[in-house]
């Protein structure tokens, strides 16, 4: 009869731990994010806040040419993350001169950026960056590495690690 109560317990801590992991991930990707618009360039993704960057950064993931715009200045304050958000972008990301800030990063191993990948074709254009990398190889503020195209953006802050880094 013990040993069944330490299984259940043991099963039930189990549930609890993943349960717990699982919402915290799903909140930070799905609170709110409405976005509007189509994701093509003549009629992008319109990004409000941090919630619908959270959005299209899960939206990207398995539709890497979707296009998007900023609408207003993001703050990610308090969402620390161990890897690129977007993985491999193909895209337009205009900026609209607006910044995200409050951006960490941190983590072993490389790639660590806002974007760890801009493929041929990509475009980052208007955008500021603001907020903390560290990593490895390849660790900059807005690509990792970039076989498209960044124009008139920046980064402001502290970019860690070895051979290369960047802004």
């Amino acid at each position: 009869m013990k040993q069944n109560h330490r299984v259940l317990s043991v099963l039930l801590t189990l549930c609890m731990v993943i349960a717990t992991f699982a919402a915290g991930t799903t909140a930070a990707f799905a609170q709110g994010g409405n976005l509007t618009g189509e994701g093509t360039d003549e009629k992008p993704y319109q990004i409000q806040d941090a919630a619908d960057l959270m959005a299209f950064i899960t939206l990207v993931e398995t539709d890497p040419d979707a296009c998007a715009v900023l609408k207003d200045n993001i703050d990610l304050q308090g969402l620390a993350l161990t890897a690129a958000p977007i993985s491999t972008y193909e895209g337009t990301f205009d900026g609209g001169g607006f910044t995200v800030s409050g951006l960490e990063i941190s983590g072993s191993g490389g790639n660590k950026a806002i974007f760890r990948t801009i493929s041929e074709g990509g475009v980052i254009k208007d955008l500021n960056v603001s907020g903390s990398v560290s990593g490895t190889s390849n660790t900059a503020g807005i690509a990792a590495t970039s076989y498209g195209l960044i124009e008139n953006c920046s980064f402001t802050g502290t970019v860690t690690g070895t051979y290369p880094v960047g802004g």
